[in-house]
């Protein structure tokens, strides 16, 4: 029986579109939310520490249940954290995590599939699918075929969305748009 099904794993991505939403659809409470990065910070962390308790048995009821969509809030309150103008890590620049955040979709769509075949595949080479090396191999083998996908398909394909909105904008200038 799977512990965690599917339906239970959408929570981050509730958590990430309900962000998105308040953003892009509440800017004036956006704008007062985002008035208390450290606050937000401060509450992500608080989140953390309540969530260890309820996540000490990962297979129990209450992990599934409770633990694991308070870490995703949790998540979601570094986010709004990160996007505050007063809170440290809105100041804070890295590189590593920028192409992390540019390859975060790849990584979302694939990782399931890659770590399934990279296990298969590497247990024939006597390395034990649980074991830390395969822990990194498998990371490294994400990573690298998110990047592939990144590089092939998502850019050239947000070009491509780019040019036809900026002709979709240039018809609705002229009305010269063509059935």
């Amino acid at each position: 029986m799977d512990i965690y099904p599917t339906w239970s794993r959408l929570d981050g991505l509730l958590v990430g579109v309900s962000i998105a939403a308040l953003l892009q659809f509440k800017p004036v409470f956006s704008k007062k939310v985002l008035k208390y990065g450290n606050a937000l910070l401060f509450v992500s962390a608080l989140l953390f520490v309540i969530d260890y308790f309820f996540c000490s048995e990962a297979e129990s009821f209450n992990a599934s249940m409770f633990g694991f969509p308070l870490v995703d809030i949790g998540y979601g309150f570094i986010v709004l954290a990160a996007l505050s103008p007063q809170c440290f890590l809105h100041k804070y620049q890295s590189g590593i995590t920028s192409k992390i955040a540019a390859l975060s979709y790849g990584i979302y769509l694939i990782h399931k599939i890659v770590i399934h075949v990279t296990q298969s595949q590497f247990i024939r080479f006597k390395i034990e699918d649980s074991s830390n090396i395969m822990f990194l191999i498998c990371i490294a083998t994400v990573f690298v075929l998110s990047l592939i996908l990144n590089e092939t398909i998502e850019k050239p394909f947000l070009k491509l969305r780019i040019k036809l909105l900026i002709k979709k904008k240039a018809e609705e200038v002229t009305g010269t748009a063509y059935s």
